[in-house]
């Protein structure tokens, strides 16, 4: 049982003195204090491991052991006993009287760890000194060798703690000034936030409303009690009598309900993947959500985090903070239900449709009948014996619509000059197989 407690030990000063605090786990240190306890063997086993964390080349490890080891010298005289023994390593090691061995890094704890080993020096030779002549004998070579002023270091350490006290009142101070503050602009701007959020609630019902509003009217829970009490009145309704009755079954059906027998389920989709797109009916609802939502995002959500950051540093000031807590979670809503509506813009016209906003229609007007064009007659063209395309004159001259035998007779006529060119790519073609 002895052995399993000592090989506690150094488990327990490797997490009390590993944590890298300026302050000893409580729970620990009990858990050693009541090992320690045990036996002076513990003690003794707990003193050599203790410096042997000492000299580790690390001084916020140095700094943990050296508060444990006030712990225990306090309490133990088996391990004053042994410290005193080793004092002159101990100063060493912990408050640096040995140039060539200087204390090691992090130097702001290294230099933490000085300060407080001379005030234990100090503090264990006043309380202790005259039983251990090597404490006293150890404090007069400090004082006097390494030139350690215990009077004036006294002196600057409660000078210290009165320049800390004073700016912790400066600091409780401020704290009190801004949570003064931010409960006078509360009861101003809370009236705001909670009209923007009437407002978006509103906005939100309007583009999609809740699932539950307007699905049945009053006459037709109505209808049901009735449909209740006729039930239980007589045992083998007659369900014609329920049926031809308008009262009962009229607006029932309107719902699509003919008999009360059978069992209606309602599956309500989830919110989270509704799509609101802009069209000319929402887009007013739409811009007015979206003002709101620049207000709340961008001014008011911010500030109420702000708030909360400073109240919970503040210790009398929880009804606030319970206000300010609920605040938050009401607009966290808001934005939240802001972002499920997932918002498309308002998709725009078609090509085709812009395309006929060019056309103007124009209406018939009397006395003018529009006669349908004639397609033109086929004409039997012969082609040459030789593979040849047709030329763009006639392909044109295909293409054209009939003329009347006038315009080809009109040498001024666009219909004559075609008529002559045509004569005359038909003679070249001719000839072109001949030769």
């Amino acid at each position: 049982m002895a052995a399993d407690k000592e090989s506690e030990i150094p488990k327990i000063i490797e997490k009390l003195t590993t944590t890298g605090k300026k302050t000893l786990d409580d729970n620990l240190m009990k858990k050693l204090k009541c090992i320690c306890k045990a036996s002076d063997q513990n003690v003794n086993y707990c003193y050599y491991a203790l410096m042997t964390q000492l000299k580790k080349e690390h001084s916020e490890v140095r700094y943990s052991v050296l508060l444990i080891i006030n712990e225990l010298f306090c309490r133990s005289s088996v391990f004053r006993k042994l410290l005193v023994v080793d004092l002159e390593e101990f100063l060493e090691l912990v408050v640096e009287t040995n140039p060539d061995n200087p204390l090691p890094l992090p130097q702001p704890r290294a230099k933490e760890m000085k300060i407080k080993g001379l005030e234990l020096m100090q503090m264990w030779s006043n309380k202790f000194g005259e039983k251990y002549t090597r404490l006293q004998l150890a404090l007069k070579f400090l004082q006097n060798c390494k030139k350690v002023d215990f009077n004036d270091m006294e002196a600057r350490n409660v000078a210290q703690r009165e320049r800390q006290r004073q700016e912790q009142e400066r600091l409780e101070r401020l704290l009190n000034e801004r949570i003064n503050k931010i409960q006078s602009e509360m009861i101003e701007i809370s009236d705001e936030i909670s009209n923007i959020l009437m407002q978006m609630e509103n906005c939100f019902r309007l583009l999609v409303p809740h699932p539950t509003e307007d699905l049945f009217s009053s006459d037709d829970f109505e209808s049901c009690d009735n449909l209740k009490s006729m039930e239980e009145s007589d045992s083998e309704p007659d369900i014609s009598v329920q049926e031809d009755d308008p009262s009962t079954s009229n607006s029932l059906r309107q719902h699509g309900i003919y008999d009360m027998k059978n069992s209606i389920t309602i599956e309500v989709k989830d919110r989270s993947g509704v799509a609101v797109k802009a069209n000319e009916d929402t887009l007013p609802v739409i811009d007015n959500l979206h003002d709101l939502h620049k207000q709340m995002s961008s001014r008011y959500y911010p500030l109420v985090t702000n708030w909360l950051k400073t109240l919970t540093k503040g210790s009398n000031c929880t009804d606030t903070l319970k206000k300010a807590i609920d605040l938050k979670n009401l607009m966290e809503s808001a934005l939240q239900k802001y972002r499920e509506l997932n918002i498309k813009p308002e998709s725009s016209k078609c090509d085709d449709d812009e395309e006929d906003d060019d056309f103007v229609e124009v209406k018939d007007k009397d006395g003018y009948e529009i006669e349908p064009v004639k397609a033109p007659p086929v004409r039997n063209i012969s082609e040459p014996s030789c593979s040849r395309e047709l030329s763009s004159i006639e392909k044109a001259y295909m293409w054209k619509l009939k003329h009347s035998e006038d315009e080809v007779n009109d040498p001024t006529s666009a219909a004559s000059t075609l008529s002559k060119r045509m004569a005359h790519s038909k003679m070249e073609i001719t000839m072109s197989c001949f030769f």
